[in-house]
Order: structure tokens, then C-alpha cells, then sequence
């Protein structure tokens, strides 16, 4: 057997291992997108997030930096299994969800007006 049928035969298997790591890695990132998918139930901050927007990979660099400027921003992320019950809180007074919709709708006016 020459060298360039072996070097050829192994490049087969390299590839067979690559393609089915590959396959695992699909499944595995469409988990890891299940899980990282967050709704964002606050109002809209122009820039930032609008109102009941989805994320499905992630969050966006503008909304990192409005969580860090603004932490309540944050609690208005919710996994889509928790957006029926953060609804119903959201529609409550003075509770959790309801304070920090107003905090950020506070945070959205100053960022407005070029306070943040």
C-alpha cells in the first residue's frame, strides 16, 4: 500500500469522526439555544430591546451594557416556560416584575434624553 493511500484512507476516517462530532455539536448547540432563548417583557428601550422581543442566541452586547447600567432590566428576561406567570406578575403592583418595568422605563427615558 503507498503512502497516498494511506495518507487518503486515514483522511476517510478523520472525517467520519468530524462529521458525527459534528452531529453531536448541532444537537448539543440547539439545546444550548432552548436554553439561552429569553423574552423581554419590559418596555422598549430604543437601541437596547423593544418590548416583548425574543432572543434566541444570547443577549446583545446594548442589553448587557443596560443590565449592568440598570440590574432590574435583567429580571425582565424570562425563559419562554416562565412568560405566562412573569405576564400575570407584571400586571400586579409593587410587585418584583412590576418595579423593575418601572425602572427600566426610567432608565429607557434618561438613556433618551443622553443622561446614560
Amino acid at each position: 500500500m503507498s503512502a497516498r493511500k494511506a495518507a487518503s484512507g486515514t483522511e476517510g476516517v478523520k472525517q467520519e469522526k468530524t462529521e458525527t462530532f459534528e452531529g453531536k455539536d448541532a444537537v448539543r448547540s440547539e439545546k444550548d439555544s432552548k436554553e439561552r432563548t429569553r423574552i423581554y417583557i419590559g418596555p422598549t428601550i430604543p437601541g437596547v430591546a423593544a418590548g416583548s422581543q425574543i432572543f434566541l442566541n444570547g443577549i446583545p452586547d446594548a442589553l448587557t451594557k443596560a443590565i449592568q447600567e440598570c440590574p432590574p432590566i435583567g429580571k425582565l428576561l424570562v425563559r419562554p416556560e416562565q412568560l405566562p406567570g412573569a405576564m400575570q406578575e407584571l400586571q400586579k403592583k409593587d410587585l418584583v416584575l412590576d418595579i423593575c418595568y418601572q425602572q427600566a422605563m426610567k432608565y429607557g427615558k434618561e438613556k433618551e434624553n443622553g443622561g446614560l
